[in-house]
């Protein structure tokens, strides 16, 4: 009986093992109607990363059938080719804050679903895997994002049955585990209060295995999204950036593209890496493997926060008897990925900079706010000034009290030590005014012949619209001052210190839900101050 027992205990502890693995890799139930009224959805075609040209033509139906189930409303295909064709859309991976807006509008969508297909290997064990992310179409946000990817192999359960060895069989599969929590709960992530934002730039692939590189880029977006200590910013906004700055270099940044890529992302920190290895193993018989090296950099000190490198096979986490065997090579990459920011949030938690002093990125904005455009600077007398006639609707009177030049006049009579300049912009501009415009040229007529020490500018906005926006708004203004300034006042560009906060300084506290932007004390929130330090 001695030696029957411990047998037969180990046999029903095999038994129970098989079972729970059985249970863990079941095909995800379809749940019907639960998309019903969440929004409007663009669903783009996914990006094909994969060494298979058929992929994508063989993912996206069942993609849109598992989705429609659901019940979510789905941009038609007809209307939704000719929005990429109009806006001349290449790469279907990302979209950028704008390219979502335009969505939105165009489309009456309310969010944007995109993704890529990282593997598709047919054979006797076919493989596919995904990276999927929604955003939201009035501020970019990354609202939901996740991966899969599976093997027919892995589906095996109890006496071998279960697998699956076709293709057709195996996308729908694995495309319900993507899909099964979207769409999300609420349209925010819960819990994220003041994240560190992260802007995940391009690893750099040195595998030698096409768009791996793209493929650790879009997996880290996916983890960081779901650790509550991050944000991640969409990858089309990053991309854009990177256009605007001719930022080449893959998987390193020096400090003056850090300087650049933070005056345009309102974000904390940027990801970088390279991929090593990424093998499948299907040449060598040996199993998947990959190599994967990361980085996470402070935007406001340029500090490394944070520096590892992982390496796993797909036998590395084997129980017994394949049990826990990783059969694909993206499967492994996005364990080294969960691995590395698992150290990340360990190392980083002591080093993050405080919540107050963190970037507020984009909120959630009313479907009415008006949405980005790019703002003329001027630097000119307005209309009023150049005997044109100036429009009603352009410039906003300020308060009483607020007419009148008495700074301006007093820097004039006897500039003292240190003097303050406030000038005030309408909504959803950084035009310079015909009140500003009145106030700047007394500044720079009083600053001329005189000795300065230093001149510093911040950019101010109300909280009216996205935060990403305001925060964009308040550097537009206060470059428009700074220019003025530099034509007018014969100030050097590099003697002039320049700062914006978006909305993080109001004045007056808001309640955009309920006050006009038009409203007098709104109005003094979108502001700019000119602080001259004079010299004796």
């Amino acid at each position: 009986m001695r030696r029957i027992v411990p047998e037969t205990l180990d046999r029903m502890a095999a038994a129970l093992l098989i079972l729970a693995i059985h249970l863990f890799f079941a095909p995800v139930p379809a749940q019907a109607a639960q998309g019903a009224g969440w929004g409007r959805i663009a669903l783009f075609p996914f990006v094909n990363l994969s060494d298979d040209r058929s992929a994508v033509e063989r993912v996206m139906p069942v993609i849109r059938g598992i989705l429609e189930e659901r019940g979510l409303d789905l941009v038609g295909e007809e209307d939704l080719n000719d929005f990429l064709l109009r806006e001349r859309v290449r790469d279907t991976g990302y979209a950028s804050r704008e390219l979502a807006a335009k969505a939105g509008r165009d489309l009456g969508a309310a969010a944007v679903l995109l993704g890529s297909v990282n593997s598709f290997r047919l054979g006797k064990n076919p493989a596919v895997g995904f990276t999927a992310r929604l955003i939201d179409s009035t501020d970019g946000r990354i609202l939901w994002a996740e991966h899969a990817s599976a093997t027919g192999d892995d589906f095996t359960g109890i006496l071998g049955l279960g697998r699956i060895d076709t293709m057709d069989s195996l996308i729908p599969a694995v495309a319900r585990r993507l899909l099964a929590s979207l769409p999300p709960a609420r349209p925010y992530a819960a819990g994220k209060a003041h994240p560190y934002r992260v802007a995940v730039m391009p690893f750099r692939n040195n595998s030698g295995v096409s768009d791996a590189g793209m493929i650790a880029t879009y997996m880290f977006l996916v983890e960081l999204f779901r650790n509550p200590e991050y944000e991640p910013v969409e990858y089309g906004d990053v991309r854009r950036a990177i256009v605007e700055l001719r930022v080449r270099e893959r998987g390193e940044l020096d400090f003056e593209d850090m300087k650049g890529l933070a005056s345009i992302l309102p974000v904390d920190g940027f990801l970088v890496g390279t991929v090593e290895t990424y093998s499948d193993g299907s040449d060598t018989s040996s199993p998947p493997e990959a190599l994967i090296t990361a980085r996470l950099l402070d935007a406001r000190t340029n500090r490394v926060l944070w520096c590892d490198s992982l390496q796993m096979n797909g036998d590395d986490d084997i129980i017994v008897l394949d049990w826990g065997k990783i059969r694909s090579v993206d499967g492994v990459a996005f364990r080294i990925v969960s691995g590395l920011l698992e150290r990340a949030a360990k190392a980083c938690r002591e080093k993050l900079p405080p919540p107050a002093a963190r970037s507020s990125g984009p909120k959630a904005a009313s479907r009415n706010t008006v949405p980005e455009k790019r703002v003329p600077v001027v630097s000119k007398p307005p209309p009023e000034e150049a005997g044109g006639a100036v429009e009603s609707t352009t410039i906003a009177p300020l308060p009483e009290e607020d007419e009148t030049d008495e700074v301006s006049e007093s820097a004039r009579r006897s500039p003292p030590d240190v003097s303050r300049t406030e000038v005030f912009f309408d909504y959803d501009s950084s035009e310079i005014g015909r009140d500003a415009y009145r106030r700047l040229r007394a500044l720079a007529d009083s600053l001329r012949g005189r000795s300065i020490k230093a001149v510093s500018i911040e950019g101010h906005a109300c909280a009216h619209g996205p935060a990403w926006y305001n925060y964009r708004i308040s550097r537009e203004r206060a470059l428009a001052v700074k220019r003025f300034l530099v034509e007018n006042a014969d100030i050097p560009e590099d003697a002039i210190e320049v700062s914006y906060f978006g909305e993080e300084r109001l004045l007056y506290p808001e309640r955009p839900e309920s006050e006009s932007v038009r409203a007098p004390e709104v109005r003094k929130n979108r502001r700019v101050i000119v602080t001259v330090v004079y010299g004796r």
